[in-house]
């Protein structure tokens, strides 16, 4: 696996990860609803609950796809810092040691920015 294809899978992780939480919790929050209806209630309160939480699921992950996409964009076209050993672009920025970088998303180097 190529740096620049580890780079891609690194920025699909977290809406690919975020994606499937949202899954789980539209299920579960669908047998919660249908509780209600199981124990002889003629309308459950919380019929509209998995629709609710499907949404707003749906609505986290493409912000957090678009925002990815965005920074892909940005790396493509030469206005994103890029990592000097590999050229893949660079994590978000954090405290080290002794001063302030940014981690590669492809070969995972430490890069210092200021």
């Amino acid at each position: 696996m190529s740096y620049e294809n580890r780079m891609y899978l690194r920025m699909a992780l977290p809406w690919a990860m975020f994606g499937m939480f949202t899954i789980l919790a539209t299920w579960i929050t669908t047998i919660l609803a249908d509780v209600p209806l199981s124990m002889g209630a003629a309308v459950s309160p919380l019929a509209e609950a998995p629709l609710i939480v499907a949404g707003i699921g749906a609505l986290v992950t493409s912000c957090i796809a678009v925002w990815q996409f965005y920074r892909l964009w940005q790396w493509q076209h030469g206005k994103a810092e890029d990592c000097m050993v590999c050229g893949c672009l660079l994590g978000a920025e954090y405290q080290a040691r002794w001063n302030v970088g940014r981690r590669c998303l492809g070969c995972r180097k430490f890069v210092q920015t200021r």
